[in-house]
């Protein structure tokens, strides 16, 4: 149950794919028009950006298993859904320019070479390679997945809700070789009306979750406690 919301959130993530990685995808270094290799180029691709979100659902869970250890995971959960929702509501631009936006040119100047130098490479393990790269990539939807893999109890299990999350938004991504350029500015000329709806969604399953982790935390004792009486 609890990879069904990372699989949904990458899914509703979608459009906002098309808009921001579909030039990317469409530049991709593939030069073969057989179907079958071309469909496994791309889901190559893929795996290494969906492994790239594992890796960081991993590193985050470290963190998460420190949140667990003093019991205080599905508040970060509730937590983390109720800031999302109120960056939508009030608009924290200040933050964003402040940090996340500075962040962001940092990243992408530091990543830039590499994908220029791999883009220009024709043998396939390129493709996997940018694929872990376009991972790395500032993206708004992918840092509030990984807001709600901080949650998780142990990093395997924070790196698997990663993973969904990749799974979820695969569809779109492989879909984007046949939606085509246009299609792809299209979306991205709408992310802007998009993203808000999008979050503050998002940030709903993540409160939801958070007081479902907290239900079954109080629901456990008591479950003990009557298994204890009941058979004494």
């Amino acid at each position: 149950m609890i990879f069904i919301t990372p699989f949904l959130i990458g899914l509703l993530s979608s459009m906002h794919c098309i808009g921001m990685c579909g030039p990317i995808t469409l530049a991709l270094p593939v030069r073969t028009n057989v179907p079958l290799q071309k469909t496994l180029k791309y889901l190559l691709y893929n795996t290494g950006r969906i492994a790239t979100y594992a890796f960081l659902g991993a590193i985050i869970g470290v963190f998460g298993m420190g949140i667990n250890l003093i019991g205080f995971q599905y508040w970060v959960s509730i937590i983390s859904g109720l800031l999302i929702i109120l960056s939508v509501v009030v608009k924290i631009k200040s933050f964003k320019i402040n940090f996340l936006e500075r962040f962001s040119q940092w990243l992408r100047q530091k990543l830039n070479s590499s994908f220029i130098y791999y883009f220009k490479k024709s043998d396939t393990s390129a493709l996997f390679i940018l694929g872990l790269l376009n991972g790395l990539l500032p993206c708004g939807m992918v840092y509030i997945a990984i807001i709600g893999a901080i949650a998780l109890a142990t990093p395997l299990e924070a790196s698997f809700f990663m993973i969904f999350f990749g799974l979820g938004t695969l569809p779109i991504m492989m879909m984007i070789p046949l939606i085509g350029q246009t299609l792809s500015n299209f979306f991205k000329s709408k992310t802007s009306l998009t993203i808000p709806i999008l979050t503050t969604i998002i940030g709903g399953m993540l409160i939801f979750r958070g007081i479902n982790q907290y239900n079954q935390s109080i629901e456990a004792p008591h479950k003990s406690c009557v298994s204890s009486i009941q058979n004494p």
